[in-house]
């Protein structure tokens, strides 16, 4: 993730630069439409991801032969669905894209992304089967691998003149790799897979499309919440602004990002805890796991949001400033969020999702409504404001209850554990908000030294005093450093 940030710092700017406002808008909502393509899963990784884990401690070769076999029919199928689908929007791009020219791009990288898409779903078992062994160390190394390669190549192609119909290659080309990668490190850490004919059960389909229906509902409800938006000011307001909103939307997701990398929720783990009939450790991890991501996620939210004006300004150009509050305003409505995200896996491992899925649905459904009413009067403002308001109230109202509930947790200790965390983490940035605001920020240098002058003491006060010896322990332990094992 921190390569993925690096690339993205250099490459952002230089991208947006190169193809300009409008080419960069339509390359931003051409993406928009590949990312509705992740809602073909259908929850099937989600689903081959908790089977797998669950199987894994009973070493059922069997089992995981027929799970990965019904992963891997599902998906083959998928990909062909998105093949159709992406030959139908190239047919039918006229209808929400008059411009001749503009028209002509989308089409061509459409079908390129498209098709690329489509090729990907059946390697979502290997995944599935990586995520099921607590492998994140091999989708790292494919990750950076990809990174890497993409970066340079549009750095390189980008310096030749190349537009975004070779972005859309070079995209394709550079997942094509990594799908090879990670079929070979799938295989090699699973020496039971040898999937037969026998293996293909259509019950075990049956199954799985089951329990993952309630996470393709909370798909399409994210899907709604993160990604119609920019269709919704591209409709409204035109290609350019999609860009400017383009900056806020992905500071916040390479935070989020970042965040999640570096305190996931572990469906696997806890999983194999239920297998074992652990309840008290399914418990006790969720709360040490929010503990830590509060501290994080609270100091880190103010970060961003105290340095965004001068980061944007030093990072693509003064003209981007619109992009602000925006940011300000997403961040604000994801507060809950650190504190609730390592309940995910616990909802996934105990099969709880029907519940979030259809609150999700409907407060996507409340955005999409806010957004639309909004963007008339505020711009990308408003339609910051319709992501915000439903996301701020379910997760500050509705979703402890139920996290609580599904844990047999009580809720006065969910709050007495937590809230203190989040009182004390927005109250010790005030000063430093105050602070930025009376000076002249210019360089990166700056920004890097009030953050780590400011910050260093309370994250040391926050490890010290806010986290239990247990919790400095675990949190010691995950350290990649010899002394702290």
């Amino acid at each position: 993730m921190v390569l993925t940030l690096i690339s993205s710092f250099f490459l952002a700017p230089y991208v947006i630069h190169s193809l300009g406002d409008h080419w960069y808008g339509l390359w931003v909502l051409v993406g928009t439409f590949i990312s509705f393509y992740g809602l073909m899963d259908l929850g099937i990784s989600s689903a081959t991801q908790r089977y797998l884990a669950h199987a894994i401690p009973r070493n059922d070769s069997e089992e995981m032969n027929t799970i990965v076999a019904a992963s891997l029919a599902m998906f083959c199928g998928i990909g062909l669905v998105a093949f159709l689908v992406t030959l139908g929007i190239v047919g039918f791009a006229g209808f929400f894209m008059s411009d001749p020219h503009n028209l002509t791009v989308f089409r061509d990288v459409i079908f390129i992304m498209g098709t690329g898409f489509a090729i990907s779903f059946p390697f979502y078992t290997q995944f599935g089967i990586l995520n099921a062994y607590l492998r994140l160390d091999y989708s790292s190394y494919i990750t950076i691998g990809k990174v890497v390669l993409r970066t340079s190549l549009f750095f390189l192609f980008l310096s030749w003149g190349y537009g975004i119909i070779v972005l859309a290659v070079l995209s394709v080309g550079t997942d094509l790799a990594g799908y090879v990668a990670l079929t070979i490190m799938s295989y090699r850490l699973s020496p039971w897979l040898k999937v037969r004919r026998r293996h293909f059960a259509y019950s075990k389909m049956r199954e799985l499309i089951g329990f993952g229906i309630y996470a393709f509902i909370g798909q399409i409800a994210g899907a709604i919440k993160f990604r119609l938006d920019n269709i919704v000011i591209a409709s409204n307001m035109g290609l350019a602004p999609v860009t400017h909103f383009n900056i806020a939307t992905k500071l916040n997701g390479y935070y989020f990002g970042a965040l999640n990398s570096m305190v996931p929720a572990p469906t696997s783990l806890y999983a194999r805890y239920l297998g074992r009939g652990e309840m008290q450790q399914i418990r006790d991890k969720y709360l040490i796991l929010s503990r830590i991501k509060t501290i994080l996620g609270i100091l880190g939210m103010g970060a961003v949001m105290i340095f965004a004006r001068p980061f944007i300004t030093l990072w693509v150009g003064p003209q981007y400033l619109d992009a602000f509050l925006p940011l300000v305003v997403i961040m604000g409505g994801r507060l809950m969020t650190a504190t609730l995200s390592p309940a995910i896996g616990v909802i996934y491992a105990l099969a709880r999702q029907k519940f979030t899925a259809y609150l999700n649905l409907g407060e996507a459904l409340a955005n999409l409504a806010l957004s639309l009413w909004l963007v008339r009067d505020y711009g990308i403002l408003g339609v910051a404001l319709g992501t915000a308001i439903p996301m701020l109230a379910t997760r500050l109202t509705i979703m402890p209850v139920f996290i609580c509930r599904i844990m047999e947790l009580p809720l006065s200790r969910f709050i007495r554990e937590l809230a203190p965390i989040m009182v004390l983490g927005i109250v010790v940035q005030v000063p430093l908000f105050y602070a930025v605001t009376q000076v002249h920020i210019t360089t990166y240098w700056q920004i890097i030294a009030w953050a780590v002058g400011y910050y260093s003491p309370i994250l040391l006060f926050f490890y010290f005093v806010m986290l239990t010896s247990n919790e400095r322990l675990l949190f010691a332990e995950a350290l990649p450093f010899p002394a702290a094992s």
